[in-house]
């Protein structure tokens, strides 16, 4: 079995898979928190694992996606103690399957990395990848399978902090599905404003992709928001909640020295 990790900005997502199926056992997350101790980690990541029934010595082998480089190390240093197996990092180097036809691809994030091997593996080519985390990328994918480029904009949480944050009067509110579209309240005219707003972008920017790669593709969103906004999206847009861990699966095994 595989362990996997998906280290954002605000979560960490913790993983279990079968190497040679692919079959995903477990998934789960804990938030990030740069001031924890590997000590302390050590602790929440074992208990998480024994609440999965999964035992220590059960890991083959594990790989990090990491776009919070203060806790790689960290985290690193967890799972190594852990599992006493070879930890692989999605980063420069590692043998993806992916052709990164961008300025600079040592730039790629290993979210956008990890979610374009998994994207290309499952769904084919041409692509648009939509993740809803921290930010909201839009990553496309050309008929050649290589990685053209992304967008990057404020997420659904971000956007909310934002306005919590920086207006005098506007509350802190979760993210809820928006009940209308024009709010008759403040709540619900951010819910609205957020999430339908956000829906509204992710269309017209897949139009505008269209238009400039002069090719209809796939659409698949994944991430933490994406089962609020693609409701409220027009084009059709297919989720996979599992595609960042599919993509460090597949990753995995093209790297692993104890490939099956």
């Amino acid at each position: 079995m595989i362990l996997t990790v998906i280290i954002e900005n605000s979560k960490i997502f913790i993983g279990g898979a079968d190497q040679d199926t692919g079959r995903i056992i477990f998934e789960d997350s804990i938030s990030s928190d740069l001031r924890k101790t590997t000590a302390e980690y050590t602790i929440i990541i074992k208990q998480l694992l024994e609440l999965h029934g999964m035992g220590q010595q059960g890991f083959d082998g594990g790989i990090i996606s990491s776009c919070v480089p203060p806790l790689t190390d960290v985290i690193r240093r967890v799972l190594t103690n852990m599992i006493h197996r070879e930890i692989l990092e999605v980063a420069p180097g590692l043998k993806t399957g992916v052709n990164i036809r961008t300025d600079d691809p040592s730039e790629l994030g290993a979210d956008l990395l990890t979610a374009a091997a998994a994207g290309i593996r499952h769904y084919g080519a041409p692509l648009i990848l939509i993740n809803f985390g921290t930010t909201t990328t839009i990553s496309v994918i050309d008929e050649h399978k290589a990685f053209r480029g992304c967008m990057i904009t404020p997420g659904v949480r971000m956007s909310f902090d934002g306005l919590a944050n920086n207006t005098a009067f506007l509350p802190d509110v979760a993210a809820h599905r928006p009940t209308r579209l024009i709010g008759s309240n403040t709540a619900d005219s951010m819910q609205s404003g957020v999430i339908i707003g956000m829906a509204a972008m992710v269309d017209g920017m897949i139009d505008r992709i269209w238009e400039e790669t002069e090719q209809d593709a796939e659409i698949v969103a994944s991430g933490e928001y994406a089962g609020l906004v693609v409701p409220y999206c027009r084009h059709m847009i297919m989720t996979d909640e599992h595609l960042l861990m599919k993509g460090l699966i597949a990753i995995y095994n093209r790297n692993s020295r104890t490939q099956h």
